[in-house]
């Protein structure tokens, strides 16, 4: 992860310097049914000539353990 929104902390919690810094993993908060699509998500992506792509929602933990739903667009570097 190279750039974090400053929507993180205010939405979910968490401080984007956690994830910055290696302290937290994005993957490791998303649902155990929904991590396998979604990395399968950005493999496919990121061998295609698209700048950016848009995930189906899925679900990622809050820092107060709630399921929260996201609908997130990636952008490949």
């Amino acid at each position: 992860i190279e750039a974090v929104s400053g929507n993180l902390e205010r939405i979910f919690g968490y401080r984007g310097a956690s994830f910055l810094s290696g302290e937290l993993i994005y993957s490791d908060l998303i649902h155990a049914e929904d991590v396998q699509r979604v990395g399968e998500e950005v493999a496919d992506a990121s061998g295609s000539d698209a700048d950016s792509f848009e995930h189906r929602p899925y679900r990622i933990a809050d820092a107060a353990g709630e399921e929260r739903w996201v609908n997130d667009t990636t952008a490949i570097l």
